[in-house]
């Protein structure tokens, strides 16, 4: 780890004093490092956590100043490690959690620090949700400015389809607003690749009159797979956006063998709800945690894991999903973990929410290039013992290529639509093993590219998805 020269140090303290700053001699600083995958964690030169834009604009004129490289932290849960820095300035907006609601519009304001469940909690007390994370502990900002799907994806689209404006810190630590009417170049980007271009410390969103849900995880044998599948296509064929499922295969605690957990929502009584989702339960569930609840006690999806060593990455799966092929996955999965016992508690996740919402919105229409008939494949491999590193991260590429190359095969038999044709197959927050960029963006690549010598010349954003490497130097001058 290089260090930050201590006068660079002292020179940030005086700037502004009433920082939080962290360096490696602090007490609070190795827990400041933390992160959700614990192999994304590095050690940097200074942690700083700011209260207001105004801080984190004289964070990044400081950073760019004093040539220091530059990680924000949101929650902390990054896949490829972005909100980590190996002996630069990591800014943690870990203190700018604000939530506010307007009941009148129902815009929701949420600071860029804030985590999905506190927001949740903040605007059920107005009978409001927006479209965010399923996962309660993930960072508001990471998340939504890369995508967002979550519960009302189905009925509303995606987080980054319902963001109404940002207050955004560009790299020359200039603050300006993003809108369809301020500066809407830099709010198109900004909606589906939102880290590449700045700082969001604050976002206005879409909220929705949202009232008490049914919800909870039904939990089967492997063996109900077909059967599992069959169900869930039922449901994509026929919801609006009222139901929606997402289907695991993992080990659960407690348990000796693998199983198969589908955590189903449905925005209605419980009556409707167990009516809707009969083919479920006549399989006979072993376990059924279903209720009904407040929106916000939705979340949890991974909120109860302690940090640990994993990789992940993802991939495209069809709609209707293809049960032969389902199955062949689990019998990877089912082989994987038989070989290496210390990856027991690895996951395959299919988030299949209902695509209704997704294609209200054009695949151009913002820089989120992934929209289409299909859901996410979700693929975490968990362990504790660093030398299993290498099987998982070989395993994880192996099955994401196998994903990718039916998602491939699958758009060009399918009689699929326009948009469908034009997308990726790729979910940028679950992109662990660093894709190209060109492949994570599609038909949106070029203009991104364009927008980024814009914005931010000096690839000062480059963590989450570099969009200048230096290998495409000749391609970016080509477009200037």
């Amino acid at each position: 780890m290089p260090l930050i020269d201590r006068a660079v140090i002292e020179k940030l303290k005086s700037t502004l004093p009433n920082l939080h700053v962290l360096t490696p001699d602090s007490v609070d600083y190795k827990k400041s490092l933390e992160r959700s995958m614990r192999n994304t964690e590095k050690p940097a030169g200074i942690v700083v956590f700011p209260t207001s834009t105004k801080d984190v604009a004289s964070l990044v004129s400081f950073g760019q100043d004093n040539s220091l490289d530059i990680a924000v932290r949101g929650g902390g849960h990054s896949a490829s490690g972005a909100s980590s820095t190996d002996g630069g300035m990591c800014i943690d907006l870990c203190k700018m959690q604000a939530v506010s609601v307007d009941t009148g519009t129902m815009h929701v304001t949420v600071q860029g620090g804030a985590l999905w469940r506190d927001v949740y909690l903040a605007t059920e007390r107005f009978g409001v949700a927006l479209v965010g994370g399923i996962c309660g502990n993930v960072g508001v900002g990471g998340s939504a400015l890369v995508g967002g799907y979550g519960w009302l994806t189905g009925a509303h689209g995606l987080a980054v389809d319902n963001i109404v404006e940002a207050e955004i810190v560009l790299a020359d630590g200039s603050i300006v607003a993003a809108s369809s009417s301020k500066n809407p170049d830099l709010y198109w980007a900004f909606r589906g690749a939102g880290p590449c271009f700045g700082i969001a410390t604050s976002i206005v969103f879409q909220g929705y009159k949202q009232g008490f849900v049914w919800h909870g995880d039904l939990i089967f044998p492997p063996s109900a797979l077909t059967a599992v599948a069959e169900f869930m296509n039922y449901l994509l064929r026929v919801s609006k956006g009222e139901s929606s499922a997402i289907l695991m295969m993992g080990m659960l605690p407690g348990m000796a063998d693998p199983a198969l957990v589908v955590q189903v929502y449905y925005d209605g009584t419980e009556s409707k709800a167990k009516e809707f989702f009969a083919p479920l339960f006549k399989l006979r569930p072993m376990g059924d945690s279903t209720k009904m609840k407040s929106f916000a006690g939705t979340t949890g999806g991974g909120d109860d894991l302690p940090p640990g060593l994993g990789e992940v990455t993802s991939g495209g799966i069809m709609v209707p999903m293809d049960s032969v092929f389902l199955e062949s996955l689990l019998k990877d999965y089912l082989a994987f973990v038989k070989l290496v016992p210390d990856a027991s508690e690895t996951i395959i996740a299919y988030e299949t929410h209902p695509t209704y919402g997704i294609l209200l919105h054009a695949q151009t229409e913002t820089a989120f290039p992934n929209r289409g008939t299909f859901g996410n494949v979700i693929i975490s491999a968990r362990y504790t013992k660093e030398e299993t590193a290498v099987a998982c991260k070989e395993w994880c590429r192996a099955m994401h290529d196998k994903v990718h190359k039916e998602f491939v095969r699958r758009k060009m038999v399918d009689n699929v639509d326009e948009v469908t044709k034009t997308a990726v197959g790729e979910y940028i927050n679950y992109d662990g093993l660093g894709e190209n960029p060109e492949r994570l963006y599609g038909v949106n690549y070029k203009k991104l590219v364009i927008l980024k010598k814009i914005y931010d010349p000096q690839n000062v954003f480059n963590k989450c998805v570099d969009l200048l490497p230096r290998s495409d130097n000749a391609v970016v001058q080509q477009m200037n």
